[in-house]
């Protein structure tokens, strides 16, 4: 008789799907959550062009600037952190733009923490 088939339903024959991985996510406590309501908003004037940032602090607070490389923010919304493990004030480059002024590197993959160079193409 037949074999059954890997991830397949032995009553029904159907495809079962793999449940999905379970997000982890960092609560605060109640007693973080009100201490944090009395801590002072600070507003901003974000810069609006490079000629307005190239002399701004460094590291750049504004970490919700595109050019920014402690996060990416990805077509689907979510949010991808480049460097989990270190606060944004501690990165050594925290803006691709100028990462592009030292001009002492290639643009493609030389940002901390991005692949050095494309996977090669083996010729067989």
């Amino acid at each position: 008789m037949g074999q059954k088939r890997r991830g397949h339903s032995k009553a029904t024959g159907k495809l079962k799907r793999k449940p999905r991985a379970k997000k982890r996510t960092e609560l605060l406590t109640i007693d973080e959550m009100s201490k944090a309501r009395h801590l002072p908003v600070v507003q901003y004037e974000r810069p609006q062009t490079r000629a307005d940032c190239i002399d701004g602090p460094r590291p750049c607070p504004f970490v919700g600037c595109r050019y920014h490389t402690y996060l990416d923010v990805m077509h689907n919304g979510s949010i991808r952190f480049n460097f989990p493990d270190q606060q944004p004030g501690d990165l050594e480059h925290s803006c691709v733009l100028d990462l592009a002024d030292e001009g002492d590197r290639p643009l493609v993959g030389s940002w901390p923490g991005a692949q050095r160079q494309p996977p090669a193409c083996s010729a067989d």
